[in-house]
């Protein structure tokens, strides 16, 4: 069981390391608290010297106080991921936030190479649910009615979570793949040319994209300028960034800051990726980070029931975690929250039915 949180601090261009047993846990909630109480906060934390990222982190961040920019890696999934950054810059006034995404430069990085993906996998992976679904005649009468193309991304709406968009000229071709694997983008290691063999083996999507609560990653391949952008969800500690530069010779490899942003690099509506479930979703993400601060004895007396026979009696010692910041009134982030919802909600008629009906 691991939440280990490792912090860089920089300042007067020294960096300095401290790390966390349990940190990771409450790391949203505790640089919400703002910039004066998280800084003195990791001020109790464990120095660590020389900075090491252990692969069994769960979260990373970067106080810059030279640049006055704020770098976390693995904060957040989804639409919450914009949200809590537009709110932790609400707390943080004269700070840039950014995910870091790309963990090469950091001091002590070692990153896990990314296999580069054969094309062949790649079109098995996209296939597969659709060749499930041809294999049972009870639905021949749902494609002759709605389409190929409509059935087959309604059938794959669970298992196809990664966005393609190819740019060529004014013409965009929209595609969800099959992403297997622990990467989110792996399959675009493939290269140029296996874009092209994939789309090939597959009908154009008659939907530009699914719904955020699907989606785990996202590129834009924009042929003329030779760019790739890409957005994940929930950046993995792997090299994928070196691996697409190596599978992408010549081309300049770019990431999204979150969603949002790559929606609107497109020139589709920000909001048009809120599913049915988005708002529930960040109404309990938003509980959560507001709620009890986790710590390492309370997680343990979760634990402690599962493992123990009747009678044993368990003392718990909190192994070492800090109790974080002082408590900050919660009331101006739930206006704030609110406020960032109201502005970004689109009307049901603008929110995404996924998967497609079907036709009866």
């Amino acid at each position: 069981m691991s939440s280990d949180l490792i912090a860089i601090v920089v300042a007067g261009g020294r960096a300095r390391g401290a790390w966390s047993r349990w940190g990771a846990l409450s790391l949203a909630r505790d640089l919400l608290q703002g910039e004066a109480a998280f800084v003195a906060y990791l001020g109790t934390l464990q120095p660590i010297d020389p900075i090491e990222l252990v692969r069994w982190m769960c979260g990373l961040v970067v106080v810059d106080h030279d640049a006055r920019t704020l770098g976390l890696w693995r904060e957040a999934r989804g639409l919450w991921r914009s949200a809590l950054r537009a709110l932790i810059e609400l707390r943080w006034p004269g700070w840039r936030v950014v995910p870091l995404d790309d963990l090469r430069a950091l001091p002590g990085a070692a990153p896990r190479p990314v296999e580069p993906a054969r094309v062949e996998d790649v079109i098995a992976a996209q296939a597969r649910a659709w060749a499930e679904v041809c294999a049972d005649r009870s639905y021949d009468a749902w494609i002759a009615e709605a389409g190929e193309a409509s059935v087959r991304e309604a059938m794959e709406a669970t298992t196809h979570a990664l966005w393609v968009a190819v740019r060529a000229g004014d013409a965009i071709r929209h595609d969800l793949w099959c992403d297997d694997g622990e990467v989110a983008g792996a399959a675009l290691t493939i290269g140029r040319a296996g874009i092209d063999a994939v789309l090939a083996t597959r009908p154009a999507g008659t939907l530009p994209l699914a719904w955020d609560g699907l989606l785990r990653a996202a590129a834009v391949i924009d042929v003329a300028a030779r760019v790739l952008t890409l957005w994940q969800d929930d950046p993995p500690y792997a090299d994928l960034i070196g691996a697409l530069e190596r599978a992408w010779p010549g081309w300049r490899i770019e990431r999204s800051l979150d969603l949002p942003a790559h929606l609107a690099a497109l020139g589709l509506d920000p909001t048009r990726s809120w599913g049915p479930d988005t708002q529930r979703d960040l109404d309990a993400a938003f509980a959560r980070t507001l709620g009890e601060r986790e710590t390492g004895a309370a997680l343990l007396a979760r634990v402690i029931p599962a493992i123990t026979r009747p009678g044993e009696r368990v003392t718990i010692t909190d192994p070492g975690s800090s109790l974080g910041p002082a408590e900050q009134p919660a009331d101006a982030l739930a206006v704030a929250f609110a406020r960032w919802c109201a502005a970004r909600t689109p009307s049901e008629a603008q929110r995404i039915e996924w998967p497609p009906p079907r036709v009866p």
